[in-house]
């Protein structure tokens, strides 16, 4: 099995954004989801009435590399929003921050039997499956990831739900600005 690791991370204040980097490589199917994407989803799930963010992820030859942004959608003067960024990534004496959470989430899940090793080995059946079979193991291999989150007590987001909440939003903000 590959060894997998976060060897790294770091918040750059100018930009109020993060990286993190991974040591190792997680071989994922062209039609599966990323685990590395999909275990930041949960996370940055439970800051998003302060600031929103959105994860890139580069697999690179021998790494990972994250980058997480926020996103200002509320119009925040620069400096209101890199300091709401701020305590969200790195919290403070009250709360774990989204970056130490996610790096929770990612080493447990690179530990965890039933996270990246099952992932792997369902990853590898799925390579060499076609048609039918290859979608149905697929989504086996989703729903390992949406399992381990659940497992660790976090709540998965639903697209269709977050949709509706980003046009109940948008209309609040109109009337706000009008």
């Amino acid at each position: 099995m590959l060894s997998t690791r976060v060897s790294a991370w770091s918040f750059d204040e100018l930009n109020a954004n993060a990286h993190i980097t991974i040591d190792g490589q997680i071989p994922t199917p062209g039609e599966c989801d990323d685990p590395v994407v999909e275990l930041f989803r949960p996370i940055r799930y439970q800051c998003v009435n302060d600031v929103f963010f959105t994860i890139i992820v580069t697999h690179k030859t021998d790494c990972i590399a994250c980058t997480i942004i926020p996103s200002n959608r509320r119009n925040r003067a620069q400096e209101e929003l890199n300091r709401v960024t701020k305590k969200a990534l790195l919290g403070d004496s009250s709360h774990k921050g989204v970056l130490t959470q996610y790096i929770d989430i990612l080493e447990k899940f690179f530990r965890d039997d039933e996270g990246l090793k099952l992932f792997l080995e369902k990853a590898e059946e799925v390579t060499r499956a076609e048609g039918a079979e290859r979608s149905s193991l697929c989504i086996e291999c989703n729903e390992i990831i949406k399992m381990f989150v659940r497992k660790n007590n976090l709540e998965m987001p639903s697209l269709r739900k977050r949709k509706e909440a980003l046009l109940k939003q948008n209309k609040l903000d109109s009337a706000i600005i009008q």
